[in-house]
């Protein structure tokens, strides 16, 4: 299983971060991270100096500490928690503070773009080398309903061991297990109807489902199976309407490559999902590459 040690909760000191604590909370809870750095970066601005002269002075970075601290105050033990400011870019800075932290998941507020500060983000899940959590406005803070898509991986295999552990901390909660299956090119060539392909495929999903659940303990959970053909030109068009149609709690979702630098960025199929969910809380999983270096990281970022 994919370790989540240590966290990094991204709070912009709007009304979005009593949800974000709150959810966080929940989530500490279940999974006892070792440590969690609450961190808030100050964008940098280049004001006329008469302006000086009509405002109060900024607040400093012990005054935001300060107002970060009393955010959080009782929610965790304050042993595991740390409270951190830095002005500069926030999308740098989100990347070097993760990476030199050793971040096994990230967590921010997800906003609509209209609303302000829903880019940074999601930009920076794009290219992240840990995990990432978004968490809506309106969250439901529970995890009864977890929505999690599969193609059967190692990787998928690790959501499917974090999504029983959220499992288990809740009572009478489920996980729906969807697998969205392609007909094979041949069928478009032949005069068989579409209906026994299928039946075809998803027989032989089941099978790989079944095999796929071999060897892990199960029977705590009710874990309901969900085979789709893939009708929609994303796979992610379909992981967020049956996401939403079913009142899911939060999607889990593996994410990875077999190159060093594309197990970092995201691909297309789950750099989608982040652009179009904006109601569901999103945990994109990944395994985090220990030998790519922060100088890999800058060079392709864009």
């Amino acid at each position: 299983m994919i370790p989540l040690n240590k966290w990094m909760v991204a709070l912009d000191l709007t009304l979005t971060d009593q949800t974000l604590i709150a959810y966080t909370k929940q989530l500490y809870e279940a999974l006892h991270p070792e440590i969690i750095y609450f961190i808030h970066i100050q964008k940098e601005y280049d004001y006329p100096a008469e302006l000086n002269l009509l405002a109060a002075e900024p607040p400093t970075h012990e005054m935001v500490q300060s107002r970060m601290e009393e955010l959080i105050k009782g929610a965790f033990p304050p042993e595991k928690v740390k409270c951190e400011v830095f002005q500069g870019d926030p999308l740098f800075d989100l990347w070097r503070e993760t990476y030199l932290h050793d971040v096994d998941l990230f967590v921010a507020g997800s906003k609509s773009e209209n609303k302000g500060r829903g880019l940074i983000p999601k930009r920076f899940a794009k290219k992240s080398f840990c995990s990432s959590l978004f968490i809506p406005e309106n969250a439901v803070v529970q995890f009864n309903n977890i929505f999690l898509p599969i193609d059967f991986s190692e990787n998928s295999k690790d959501a499917l061991m974090l999504s029983l552990e959220l499992a288990a901390a809740t009572e009478n909660s489920e996980i729906i297990c969807q697998n969205v299956y392609e007909l094979p090119y041949a069928y478009s060539l032949t005069d068989s109807p579409r209906q026994r392909y299928v039946e075809l495929m998803e027989k032989n999903a089941r099978n790989k489902f079944n095999e796929f659940l071999e060897g892990i303990d199960t029977d705590s959970v009710e874990i309901k199976p969900l085979f789709q053909v893939r009708d929609y030109p994303y796979v992610a068009e379909h992981i967020k309407n049956e996401a939403e149609a079913r009142y899911s709690d939060i999607i889990i979702m593996a994410a990875g490559g077999k190159s060093k630098l594309s197990r970092i960025f995201l691909g297309s199929e789950t750099e989608k999902m982040v652009e179009m969910e904006k109601s569901l809380p999103l945990l994109i999983l990944k395994v985090k590459e220990k030998e790519v270096k922060l100088w890999d990281i800058i060079t392709s970022i864009q």
